[in-house]
């Protein structure tokens, strides 16, 4: 018997813009988390990014279930993260997958003792498996 261990990869797809709308409510229901989640999004990416100043973002939903959020900004940003020391320059997709991981976390701990805090963390490891791809 052969075992196999090949994983296929984790696809991100944009979500139209017909779709937007439904697009949290489908993650996180229709609750105050909801709300919070894209909140948090962007507050993270302004704490990490003193130089972001807005900007449209687009939303993406993961083949495994997961999704993120990213601006659409062209070139690098700079991040820095004072808890790890990290301080370093990326794509505005991968600052919003960031800024998205930190959300997530930051959520799960939040609402630690509901439903929403597990789907939150859910959510985290989904978007984290995407990320170390």
């Amino acid at each position: 018997m052969s075992i196999s261990t090949e994983t296929k990869a984790v696809i991100a797809t944009i979500v139209p813009q017909c779709q937007r709308l439904a697009f949290l409510p489908k993650y996180f229901g229709a609750s105050l988390v909801m709300i919070e989640a894209e909140a948090q999004v962007f507050r993270h990416l302004s704490s990490l990014c003193p130089e972001y100043q807005g900007a449209y973002w687009e939303c993406y939903e993961l083949s495994n279930g997961g999704l993120y959020m990213a601006p659409r900004l062209p070139g690098a940003l700079s991040l820095h993260v004072k808890g790890n020391g990290f301080s370093g320059a990326m794509s505005a997709d991968a600052a919003g997958i960031v800024a998205t991981l930190f959300a997530l976390s930051y959520l799960s701990f939040k609402y630690q003792d509901v439903s929403e805090g597990e789907r939150c963390g859910d959510h985290y490891h989904r978007l984290r498996e995407f990320a170390s791809e």
